[in-house]
């Protein structure tokens, strides 16, 4: 099976060839930039974010919930290996 379309299909194959071409040259859409690039360097998501209280325990603890989820024995015993 190949990713090129018959060349009797002449229709499709000019468009898959068209396509092509405009990927591997320097024409064609350009990705958009990434969108942290718009965003100052001075700016943080925690400042943003300081009137939300935050549980400091839960988050010191957040990964020991999800390794005693899977260390507990209804996890083991519901997926075996």
């Amino acid at each position: 099976m190949s990713l090129i379309p018959p060349h009797n299909s002449e229709g499709e194959y000019i468009l898959w060839l068209a396509g092509f071409i405009e990927k591997i040259t320097e024409g064609g859409p350009k990705p958009p930039p990434p969108i942290k690039k718009f965003i100052p360097e001075y700016m943080s998501l925690k400042s943003e974010l300081d009137f939300l209280p935050l549980n400091e325990e839960k988050i010191q603890t957040e990964g020991k919930e999800i390794t005693d989820y899977f260390n507990s024995k209804l996890y083991k015993s519901t997926f075996k290996k």
